[in-house]
């Protein structure tokens, strides 16, 4: 008699556990089989990355469905296991593999960080909502996936459309909010303005190469309909700056061309303008940078004064 009430103690004890770990086993079995993971380079990082994002998924259906936001304290065990996995699997990357990190990331924490939509919308960790500090960790965490994604170092197993995912959100928060990636306080003292950092425009520009090469053989771009807004967004900047920084012919080449381009769209001059008005500082500031191409770049000149008109008018 006490036998059975002793297997039976055992059985409420154990039992859900263990029915917990061998679910997660076969989501996590299921998971590895969709990537591909039998042809991995690291069979044993891409197991650990696997196992984090599982968890990260368990956080974000519990978030969606109980209404627990992403910065309760009710989080900290699973994310204190969700970490444990994730640091495994970054041990265990081969170096010129960091694009599958990079995915992995992604996955993990996409939703949290504000990277891609939310099921339940939460702004509690957005990356714009960070510490200063912490942001810029994270964002130069996520230049560098950006940089290794796109040069194409992502070996053996295939993710398919998270990799597009990755590298369009990626690309928004390094490149959309470039300034963020300069850090502005040292131990407390106050640095020069990061306009005068020559070295952030050239890593911009990198990024926005890079992005422009990736998105030509993107199969999955029309699912990104905010791409050409935010590249326009901050061309206005990095065009400004070798405009009127340098103030060479080198600045009216190709990247003065694509923002042309954009710019010259009917449908997407009417988008902006119905979106933030003419007299908007957004517009301002377009037309300011139009006027200074206009200046600097003479056989491009009428072109670029025809564009300026009808943002003008």
């Amino acid at each position: 008699m006490k036998t059975k009430k002793w297997k039976k103690w055992v059985a409420i004890i154990f039992g859900p556990p263990l029915i917990l770990i061998a679910i997660h086993n076969n989501f996590n079995v299921g998971l590895k089989k969709l990537v591909h993971a039998e042809n991995s380079v690291n069979p044993d990082a891409t197991n650990s990355f696997s196992h984090a994002t599982l968890i990260g998924d368990y956080i974000d259906r519990i978030h969606d469905t109980f209404f627990i936001d992403y910065d309760s304290i009710l989080f900290t065990p699973l994310y204190k296991l969700e970490t444990y996995f994730f640091k495994k699997g970054q041990k265990g990357i081969q170096p010129d593999n960091l694009g599958e990190e990079g995915v992995w990331w992604f996955l993990v924490y996409g939703e949290r960080y504000g990277f891609c939509k939310q099921g339940r919308n939460d702004e509690s960790l957005w990356i714009m909502n960070l510490p200063k500090e912490e942001s810029w960790k994270l964002r130069n965490q996520v230049c560098s996936y950006f940089l290794a994604i796109t040069d194409g170092k992502i070996k053996g197993i295939k993710f398919g459309k998270p990799v597009s995912g990755s590298v369009h959100n990626f690309f928004q928060a390094v490149f959309v909010d470039v300034d963020e990636l300069y850090p502005r306080e040292v131990d407390g003292e106050w640095l020069e303005e990061w306009w005068d950092d020559g070295a952030l425009f050239e890593k911009q520009l990198i990024l926005y190469l890079r992005y422009k090469e990736y998105i030509k053989s993107d199969p999955f771009l029309d699912s990104h309909t905010n791409a050409n807004r935010n590249i326009q967004r901050n061309l206005d900047f990095l065009i400004y700056h070798y405009l009127l920084k340098q103030n060479t012919a080198n600045a009216c080449g190709g990247l003065l061309d694509d923002y042309l381009q954009i710019l010259g769209r009917d449908d997407y001059r009417r988008q902006l303008i119905g979106t933030y008005g003419r007299s908007a500082p957004r517009i301002e500031d377009l037309i300011f940078v139009l006027e200074k191409a206009a200046q600097v770049c003479a056989g491009k000149k009428k072109y670029i004064l025809d564009i300026q008109k009808k943002y003008n008018n």
